[in-house]
Parts: C-alpha cells; structure tokens; sequence
C-alpha cells in the first residue's frame, strides 16, 4: 500500500481518550493496542499490522485534533478510529463554559497539580503518598438548577469532530467513528468521579439528564457515517446491559477489550476497508 512505512506494514490509529486503562485487575497499559494488533494480525496474516493507540487521558476531540494536525497524519496513517464523548460532554458541567474548553483545562488540577481536597493535598506533597491522594474520594455535586449550555457544547463538539474529519479527508485517510458505550449506573458515575480531583467543581444535572445528552453526543458522532471515507461503528449499542465488559463507569474491563478488538475485526471485514474501503452506513455490531 502506498500508504504505508513499508510494503507488508499496515498503520492504525486509535483516538479514544475515554476508554484510558483503568481496571480492577491489573492490566498492562498498551493491553488495548496489543489485543487489535494481536486479532488483526492473525486475520490477515500476509500484512504486517501496527495499530499504535494515542489514547491520554482526560483527553478532549480540542486534544485529537492538534494530536492529529501535528504528528498523527505525519505518521501515514492508513486508518483512523476515533471515540469521544464524555470528556467533551462534561465540559459543560464546569462554570463559565468556554468553547476552547479554557474554563475546564485552567482548574488548578490542570494548571499546578493541584488538589482541593486538604488531605490529596497532603499526600501529593510527598513521593512515597502521591498515589494515595489520587484515592481520596471528593463530593460529587448534583443540582436540577443547573443551567447547562448544551447546545453551544454540541456545537463545539460537531466542530471539532468536523475539523478531525477534514484533514483525515484532506489526506486521503479512512476514519471509524465509534460511538461510546456507557454503564447506566448512578453509583458507579459517582465512585469514577469522586475520585477525579477536579471534578469537585462541577455541578451535575440529574443523571438521567447526564444520559441523555451522552446519547445525545454519540449521535452526533454517527451521524457522520456516510460521508466519503468516513464509517460508523454503534459499540454502545453492543455494550449496552453488559456490565461485565466494564472496568468501570466507563472503561472496558479485560472482556470489554476483547469485545471491541473482535467487533472491530468484523467491521472491517463487513466494510471491506482492507482494503479499498467505500463509504457504507452505520454498521450495527454482531
């Protein structure tokens, strides 16, 4: 292919901030990465496959893009998945909503490591307890008060998504858009972000109203399944009722993995994107 580093190697790009490798059990880093690699390789033996994850988290598509526009298309990607949503969607939830997402990423967690919390604050001080002031659970703020600007988030949202879209056009590279699977779980979104420091600073809307709008967001997502190189894969769809495929709130647990790698696998066999992909509709999983 021309598109590639050499004659038998095959280049993937994965963008999926969300899905960061937290588990219950301990699971190496790149466990991701290695299990596509691992499944892709052995479908199609003859071609070398290299599917690098650029997965960091708390991650945004603000974060994709310039990651995108700065080295990933140097790189000659032949492929590129792509998964955002919730870290984008929770923006909203901060105060004095900006579309740079400034309002979010100048929190004094962002900017200096700095904890709210007194005792993280504490323990981020030494080297021996700096894990430990990560575990410090902090207050989860609800309130149907709340005054969301949802559609200037979704507006931002559908920008950054577009822009992603023009320059992987723009060089000729496929993108898998992934809608994102979610647990509906009140208490497990509670323990998730008890634990980020940061998000003591946020005021939630009721849950329920959470849900709708990361519903919401995945739609945008798909609906751009259609466009010329541009294909839609609904995993939350897939994941939807399957608890055991979660680490957590929202991370794929070691099945979760498995899951997506196979499911992924099968989609490229239905798009026939290996290769000379066509544009094809919304795919759902098997």
């Amino acid at each position: 292919m021309a598109r590639t580093l050499t004659s038998k190697t095959t280049r993937y790009f994965s963008r999926r901030c969300l899905w960061r490798f937290q588990y219950r059990k301990p699971v190496p880093f790149q466990a991701h990465h290695k299990s596509l690699t691992g499944l892709l390789a052995n479908r199609y033996p003859s071609r070398g496959i290299e599917f690098i994850n650029v997965a960091f988290a708390g991650y945004t598509t603000a974060h994709s893009l310039v990651l995108l526009n700065l080295h990933v298309q140097s790189w000659n990607p032949d492929l590129l998945v792509i998964a955002h949503n919730f870290n984008d969607l929770t923006t909203m939830y901060y105060p004095n909503y900006a579309v740079d997402y400034s309002h979010f990423l100048n929190l004094p967690y962002f900017q200096k490591s700095q904890y709210t919390h007194p005792l993280a604050r504490v323990l981020s001080q030494f080297r021996l307890t700096q894990s430990l002031a990560q575990k410090v659970r902090n207050p989860v703020h609800f309130s149907k008060e709340t005054k969301i600007p949802f559609e200037a988030g979704a507006q931002v949202y559908r920008r950054n998504l577009e822009s992603f879209l023009a320059i992987a056009h723009k060089e000729k590279v496929p993108v898998v858009v992934l809608s994102e699977p979610i647990r509906e779980d009140r208490e497990a979104f509670i323990k998730v972000m008890s634990h980020q420091p940061y998000a003591e600073s946020a005021t939630f809307p009721p849950f329920e109203q959470i849900l709708e709008h990361h519903r919401a967001f995945n739609k945008i997502a798909l609906s751009y399944a259609g466009r010329t190189q541009v294909f839609g894969l609904d995993t939350a769809k897939h994941f939807a009722g399957n608890a055991e495929w979660f680490s957590d709130f929202i991370h794929p647990s070691e099945k979760g993995l498995e899951v997506l790698a196979s499911s992924l696998g099968d989609f490229l066999d239905d798009t026939k994107l290996l290769p000379g992909a066509k544009p094809l509709r919304t795919v759902q999983l098997r």
